[in-house]
Order: structure tokens, then sequence, then C-alpha cells
């Protein structure tokens, strides 16, 4: 995804070079390529740095005094010219919107009359600002706003639009509610299986005949399915998989690349590796959160080899287990409220995997100059899986008894059955990355006497934040541990942070 900064000063006296150019450094790894705007190319008191991966998932226009940036995988160029010179942009309830791609999109627009950054209800793109005494600050990533000392960034959430209006002090936020359809239970399962099977080749479309694609491999029905359509609309693509050496990924994804007669490459790491790529896994998650790390780290490791392999694109199976119902808790609530109160969990967890898992796993492939894609969250095939009944999601007396309707469609679309119908653990544990990141920490830290009776989980969580702070990154209060801890890798990342945000 494209990294964005920009300055709106309240204060036409300060200059905004110096905080910008400081934030742009910390998005460096977003790409080479980079466009800078301000003074007489937008309105005096804005300042916007761009600076972009050559992958096709943003645009961005300047015409006169206007600059447009839009960032999706399937919003039509018309669409662009369009709204480069329309007032008012296409709301997500617009009925163009969602066949525009623009209900998946986060478009940035400035003119003379002030700043919009409209996030659809969509978009696994954020975006975070916050205001200090120079005015406001936004960014894609919050390392960006940390740079310049900015600790309590707010993320924009889906639906949400930051108008900043050149002749008013403070910026307004306007809310606008994500909306899905109804489940439909008039329809058949068959007409429900040829609508996600049209929506999800739709989706895949827009990625025709692009080169040097990677996929995030784990050999599930969700990472196969994902690579099948990938080989038939994409050149060079490859299968990534991360994980410790003898964990159940090692074996399961061979077996699986081989069965959809694909390239694989298994990157390996044991804890030397974690412990050694730590600090700068948390810097890019921007989180010290023990899950989130768990989850990022071989996502972050596959990201990094593909990168040393050329790829450009690396595609996610992330969506699946919320829109199909993949979770032991779904089953249980299944089984014990029935198929509407499963309904509407599903509709619920899938708002919430756009805050809780879609930011971190795009920031562990951006930082690796990686543009990433998540197919099954299209706003087009969202809306489909929500309106199949969870009577075709879960199947109680079934093998297996989860994700049901979405296997079938996977057979459908051409994945053997085997790879269809497999049993698949969650990363942190197939991959092996928990037990890993455990044993690194064990072997890297000396309990002190006050910790000793703390749980293991709890000791790392507590390495893992002191991590952070040597990074410079804001983390609420922890207890007052005494802990020996080798940071001598963390201190070298550091310094390579500090020297990048010296530089001139």
């Amino acid at each position: 995804m494209v990294g964005i900064v920009g300055i709106y000063r309240t204060r036409i006296a300060a200059s905004p070079y110096s905080s910008l150019r400081r934030m742009s450094d910390a998005m460096e790894h977003r790409g080479k390529q980079r466009l800078t705007l301000s003074g007489t190319d937008l309105h005096e008191r804005f300042a916007l740095d761009i600076r972009s991966p050559v992958t096709q998932d943003f645009y961005a226009k300047h015409k006169g005094r206007q600059t447009l940036v839009v960032c999706g995988w399937n919003v039509r160029q018309d669409i662009i010219d369009r709204l480069l010179g329309t007032q008012v942009p296409l709301t997500d309830n617009d009925g163009a919107s969602r066949t525009q791609g623009l209900s998946d999109a986060l478009i940035l627009r400035t003119n003379e009359s002030g700043l919009l950054l409209s996030r659809f209800g969509h978009s696994t793109s954020p975006i975070y600002y916050q205001s200090w005494e120079e005015g406001l600050a936004f960014s894609t990533e919050r390392k960006a706003l940390w740079r310049i000392g900015l600790s309590k960034p707010i993320e924009l959430e889906p639906g949400q639009t930051l108008h900043v209006d050149a002749h008013q002090p403070q910026p307004t936020i306007r809310t606008q509610e994500r909306t899905y359809p109804g489940v439909n239970k008039s329809r058949s399962k068959e007409e429900l299986l040829a609508s996600l099977r049209s929506r999800l080749r739709d989706c895949f479309n827009c990625l025709h005949s692009a080169e040097n694609v990677g996929v995030l491999f784990s050999g599930g029905v969700d990472s196969s399915l994902a690579a099948l359509l990938a080989k038939y609309v994409c050149r060079n693509v490859t299968l990534f998989t991360a994980c410790g050496k003898g964990s159940h990924d090692e074996e399961f994804v061979c077996e699986a690349a081989q069965a959809l007669e694909m390239e694989l490459k298994v990157v390996p790491f044991d804890k030397d590796r974690v412990w050694g790529v730590l600090p700068e896994l948390i810097y890019a998650i921007e989180t010290t959160r023990q899950m989130d790390v768990e989850i990022a780290l071989p996502l972050f490791v596959a990201a990094c080899a593909a990168r040393a392999s050329g790829d450009r694109i690396l595609i996610s199976g992330q969506g699946p287990d919320e829109l199909f119902a993949g979770y032991a808790r779904h089953a249980r609530l299944f089984a014990e409220m029935g198929e509407d109160a499963l309904d509407e969990e599903l509709r619920s967890e899938i708002q919430e995997t756009h805050r809780v898992n879609i930011g971190r796993d795009e920031r562990a492939i951006g930082y690796n100059g990686l543009s990433a894609f998540f197919p099954y969250l299209n706003s087009q095939f969202v809306s489909e899986a929500l309106e199949v009944p969870s009577r075709w999601k879960i199947s109680p007396s079934g093998i297996p008894e989860r994700k049901v309707i979405f296997r079938e469609l996977a057979i459908k679309m051409g994945l053997p059955e085997t790879l269809a119908s497999g049993p698949k653990k969650a990363t942190q544990y197939s991959s092996g990355s928990q037990k890993i990141l455990s044993k690194a920490v064990s072997e890297k830290v000396k309990i002190q006497r006050d910790i000793v009776s703390l749980k293991p989980d709890r000791i790392v969580q507590l390495v893992l934040d002191k991590i952070g702070i040597e990074l410079g990154m804001p983390i609420p209060s922890m207890p007052n541990a005494e802990l020996s801890i080798d940071l001598d890798t963390a201190h070298e990342f550091a310094q390579k942070i500090g020297e990048t945000s010296r530089r001139q």
C-alpha cells in the first residue's frame, strides 16, 4: 500500500518541512517513488508526501491546486478522473460506490477548500491523525506520527471521514455506519454458491497479468484457494511459508503445494532468528501485544523472503474464518444459541477483524515494501458471504463441521478435495511461532527474584514491552520488574531508526 504523510498548519508562519521530512523518513519502507506537494502546489496550509511501491493498488493525480490519492485495488480510472473534478465525494451508500471499487478505498483529496480523508467501510488501508501545536498531522502508519513526538494517534475507522476546512480552526469527523445485507433465506444454496464464485473471480481479476506475486501459504483451504485463483490470473506466483523446524506447517505445506503444482519456498526460523528479527517486527506492526507478535512473526519472515525474491504483491487468505464460521466457538454458538445468533456474531466479527487483524497484517507485509492483497475482504464478496445462512456454514454432524459452504465453493472452483477439507490450526500454533518465541525469551532473559512467580506468558509480554520502549514506542505503564535482557539487537535497530530520523 502507498505510504502517505501530511500536515495541515493552523499557523501559516509554522514551517511544515522539517516535520514532514521526519515523518516521510519513517515511511521509507513503503517505496522509493516519492511525490512531495506543498506551497504553491497546494493550499498554503498543507504539505503532503507520498511514498509508493510499483504496484496497482493506488492512484495519485495532481491537477492545478488539487491532489487526489485513492488507495484501493479495483477503482476504475474514469472514476479517479471524475473524483478529481468534483467537490463532494461518493459516499459508501452511493449505489455506484460498490461497483466502482470505492467501498474498499481510502481517499485523500486536497484543494483550496481544505482536506478530506475518507476511509470507506470496507477499506483495509488504515490512516491515523493527531492534533498538536502546529496543526494536524496524518499518516497511514503511526510510526510517522511518533517520529515527530505525537504519541496518541487516532485511527480513522472504516466508514469515517476527516474533514479539515481551510477556513475553520478545528477538523471535523463524520461517521457513516458500515451497512451489510441481511441473511437471505430465499435463495438456494446453488444460487449463493454461484454468486460467491462470481464475486471471488471478479476480485482476483484486478490482479490480471500481475507479475511476481507471492501467497502467504499455510496449506489450509483459505490460502490454498487464494493460491489457485492467483495462479489462474497472475504470472510468476510463488507460495511462501515461514515456520519453525519440526512444526505442523513444515511437512503439511509441502504436500499441499505439490497438490497445487506450484512453487513453494519454505522459510525456516529458530529461536536465534526470532530474537534477531523481533525489534524490527515490533516496530513494523506497531504493537508489543504478545498474540499480535506471534501471529505476525511468520507473516513478517515470509514477507522478507518474498521481497528478496523480487515479488511486489503478497496475497493473504485472511477472512473466511470470520465470514464462514471457521472457529470452534462458532460451532458452539450455533449448537447453544441457534442460527440467528451465529449470523449476528459473524456480522460483528467481520467488522472487528479490520481493527484487530488487518492493520497488523498489512503493516507486517508493507514494511517489506510489498502491497498486501486481501481478496476475501473485498466488499462485494463480504456482502455475498453474509447473505449465506449459518445452517450452510456449520454442519454439527459433518467432518469437517465448520466453513462448510466455503469448502464447497473451493471445490467448485477447482481446489482438490483433500485441500478443501483438511484441518488447519491457528497460525501461531501451526507455524511454531508461539513456542519458539517463548524459547527465545527464556534464553535471552535472566529472571530476577521479584518476577520469578509470574507466568511464562507474562514474562514474554514484559520482554516485548521492554523492546518496544527501547525503540521509542509509546508503551502503557508496566510493572516495575527488574529484567536482565540481552537488548543488543534492539539497541542496533534503535540506532538505525535514529540515524534515519536525523537524515537531512
